[in-house]
């Protein structure tokens, strides 16, 4: 921004300076003639030489200095030279210039005001990819994608930028003065952005650049429009964590913006997992979904490492009982295991050896993640593997190591060993520096058949995935479906059901609970998979038939009607009716673990006295211990809402 400020002032200095000399010239040349018209020839020659054809050629200058010979005509005719290139020169500088605005705002006014607006801070080499990754063509949802950089930008770039149909602006908002700050945002259109995106490589500079923006009326800060949301990239826990408390602090509803907190590392494995579910192992299997036991190898234990580990976690209840293992292998893998625990409460998790467990009083079933601290390289390396995969197989392999050759090494051992026990594991290496041999393993039908790629920056990097809009909509819905609902005892009174909005509700949450959301939604395709396959063996039936069955106009548990489900009996009769319904109890188990999982990888533990700031819950527990807490049997009837859900679904 300084740059582009001290070019325009030189080109106008320059431009000052070549009609003084054209003025110069003419006055010398124009001497003898009449005042008045001396006057007009001179101001024309200044003119011309702007004009690509001043009226004193270089050849009449030359004759000029000839004829006189003294020192102010030779001064005067040789800086006329020099001017009548740079004159020009600055001409071009300033039609150029005038283009470049006019195509700015021709692009502004392709951009119709319906569109919806989206403004990017940072250019970086993940913005870049984002762009990159960006189609204006085959965007059916018409942006209109603004980019701000505190970068110096060529004028070329720029209009690259705008044929793509990016609008660029730069200035750097955090050395500002709070007039340019607010001018500069409304002339870059943030007021009427619809998504703003903070992508700069640090997270604290990305949380500052979110305390510009007001977060309710009358802080004095820049407001956005109502509705507006901010994603806030944050690869570092402890500055998310602040970045959490600043929102949750604007007061729910009243404040101005929704934000979502991001990272990288993130935005990776949640792709991972939406290509390849963590229990594609069990898709085409006749096992009973009590028998689904997860066993996941992590190879590297970096940001990756630790990102797949806590949303396997997330993700891997499938019944109360399902077994759950998680083997992570790296060098020096103390340091890094002690980072991961550190998230962790120790009175949920225990340590032993080199082991972290599930206490058993926190959830139903068992889950261990075992540390070791092995050079892949040796050969001891794969004779453990070996041994561990003979003694219950493997189902989720993970290789996130940074040496390119030495990860491709171990799938190529892995699928050896797993094919040598006929067995056919879903496999998912890290391949992030080079496409080209990406580009082979993909293709690779022989050695390497079952091994997937880990999406790396450069492709994980798109609008759609970082603005994650289907995954939002489902967890708002969710919310929305769980803050409304009503489950009344047998002859318990309705209240109101008035007309709540979905983005309103939203609003109220905090960041933890849109959080437990999106868990929610994101294991939903489980849910669906295990409600199938339980029906069928429990039942004979499908999904949809037993779910209204049991929660449908004449349900056995409870009955819909008009909006509104009744239990059939008082409490204690609804939990009798429950556990002697092997499927409503197999669900209802499940979604209460998964849920017991979710709080617990986020560093949550057991209290009497619920204490969201202090990560304390009363609902943390094993189902059975819930069925006789006083206040805790009295959520069961909750855990039932993915069945509601479907139902509902269902019912359309």
């Amino acid at each position: 921004m300084k740059k582009k400020r001290v070019s325009s002032k030189l080109i106008l200095f320059l431009a000052i300076g070549s009609f003084v000399v054209a003025m110069l010239e003419g006055i010398l040349y124009y001497a003898n003639e009449n005042i008045f018209f001396n006057a007009l020839m001179i101001l024309q020659n200044g003119i011309n030489a702007f004009m690509f054809k001043p009226s004193i050629s270089l050849t009449n200058a030359m004759d000029l200095i000839k004829q006189n010979g003294d020192l102010l005509h030779t001064v005067v005719g040789y800086m006329y030279g020099v001017a009548v290139f740079t004159a020009p020169y600055c001409t071009v500088a300033a039609v150029y210039r005038v283009l470049e605005n006019l195509l700015r705002v021709i692009f502004s006014f392709r951009k119709k005001k319906k569109w919806q607006h989206i403004i990017i801070f940072g250019y970086n080499n993940d913005v870049k990819a984002m762009i990159d990754n960006y189609s204006p063509e085959q965007d059916q949802q018409k942006r209109c994608v603004h980019v701000i950089t505190t970068k110096t930008m060529s004028t070329d770039m720029k209009f690259d930028l705008g044929k793509k149909g990016y609008l660029v602006h730069c200035f750097d908002l955090l050395n500002s003065d709070e007039k340019s700050i607010s001018r500069f945002l409304t002339r870059s259109q943030v007021d009427i952005a619809d998504r703003l995106i903070l992508f700069e490589e640090s997270s604290v500079t990305n949380f500052s650049l979110l305390q510009i923006f007001s977060s309710r009326d009358g802080d004095g800060l820049y407001q956005l429009k109502d509705g507006a949301k901010i994603i806030c990239r944050c690869d570092d826990d402890a500055i998310a964590e602040m970045i959490s408390d600043h929102y949750n602090a604007c007061g729910g509803e009243q404040c101005r913006y929704e934000l979502d907190i991001v990272s990288i590392p993130e935005l990776q494995i949640r792709k991972m997992f939406d290509l390849t579910p963590l229990h594609e192992f069990y898709k085409d299997s006749q096992l009973p979904p009590d028998k689904w036991h997860t066993k996941m190898l992590i190879m590297g234990f970096g940001k990756l490492g630790r990102q797949a580990l806590i949303q396997a976690i997330e993700q891997s209840a499938v019944t109360a009982g399902n077994k759950v293992e998680i083997d992570v292998f790296d060098t020096s893998i103390q340091r890094k295991a002690e980072l991961f625990a550190n998230r962790l409460s120790s009175e949920t998790f225990r340590a032993e050896g080199n082991k972290i467990k599930l206490s058993s009083s926190a959830a139903d079933g068992e889950l261990t993640v075992t540390c070791y601290d092995t050079d892949v390289t040796y050969k001891n390396f794969y004779e453990l593997i070996k041994r561990e995969n003979e003694k219950s197989p493997y189902t989720y392999v993970l290789i996130s190591i940074n040496e390119i050759s030495l990860a491709v090494g171990c799938a190529l051992r892995l699928s050896r060993l797993f094919a040598e026990s006929g067995q056919t594991v879903p496999m998912v290496l890290r391949m992030d520096t080079d496409r080209r041999l990406a580009k082979y393993i993909n293709e690779n039908n022989n050695t390497l058949t079952d091994v997937q790629l880990l999406e790396d920056r450069s492709t994980v990097l798109t609008l759609d995935y970082i603005l994650a809009e289907k995954l939002d909509l489902d967890a708002k819905q969710f919310h929305y479906f769980y803050s409304t609902i009503q489950v009344l005892p047998k002859d318990g009174q309705p209240w109101p059901a008035g007309t709540a909005d979905i983005d309103l509700l939203w609003k109220k949450n905090s960041m933890f609970k849109r959080r437990s959301s999106k868990a929610v939604a994101s294991h939903a395709g489980t849910k669906a998979m295990v409600f199938e396959r339980l029906a069928r063996l429990y039942d004979n039936m499908s999904a949809a038939g037993k779910i209204d069955s049991l929660i449908g106009k004449n349900g056995s548990l409870m009955r819909y009607t008009d909006g509104i489900w009744r239990l059939n009996a008082d409490e204690d009769g609804f939990l009798e009716a429950l556990q002697k319904d092997r499927f409503a109890l197999a669900c209802a188990k499940l979604e209460h673990r998964r849920w017991c999982y979710f709080v617990a990888a986020d560093g949550w533990r057991y209290g009497k006295k619920r204490n969201d700031a202090l990560k304390i819950h009363d609902c943390l527990m094993d189902f059975d211990d819930l069925l006789k807490d006083p206040h805790g049997r009295g959520t069961i009837m909750y855990d039932l809402m993915p069945l509601m859900a479907q139902y509902l679904e269902s019912s359309k």
